[in-house]
């Protein structure tokens, strides 16, 4: 299985959210928790453009947060990319874009 990571704050309901999907799923995952860690969060901006939370990494490569997260559970693709080896470098484009495209043509 992939290996998750995932940057959340303790108070964040969508980080809540996240961790709750992946639980369900029963995908292990890192949790980087940046509620009072500066530093791992100056990280993850600088790793994801981001400065909201959860951030979500799928064998290193950003998903983007919560609603990416449950998108690409409920078209199918979550599953994929947690049980592929290596793939296509995705998702996030930071419109909320995934390359579909690119996932289709490496499950074919």
């Amino acid at each position: 299985m992939a290996h998750t990571e995932i940057y959340t704050k303790s108070w964040c309901p969508y980080s809540i959210r996240a961790k709750a999907l992946l639980n369900r799923k029963g995908v292990p995952y890192t949790e980087i928790d940046v509620t009072t860690d500066r530093e791992r969060e100056l990280e993850m901006i600088k790793r994801s453009g981001a400065h909201t939370v959860p951030q979500i990494f799928i064998d290193g490569r950003l998903i983007g947060g919560h609603d990416d997260l449950v998108r690409l559970k409920t078209t199918g693709q979550l599953d994929r990319l947690l049980n592929q080896d290596s793939g296509p470098e995705l998702l996030h484009a930071g419109n909320d874009s995934f390359d579909t495209e690119s996932l289709n043509r490496s499950s074919s």
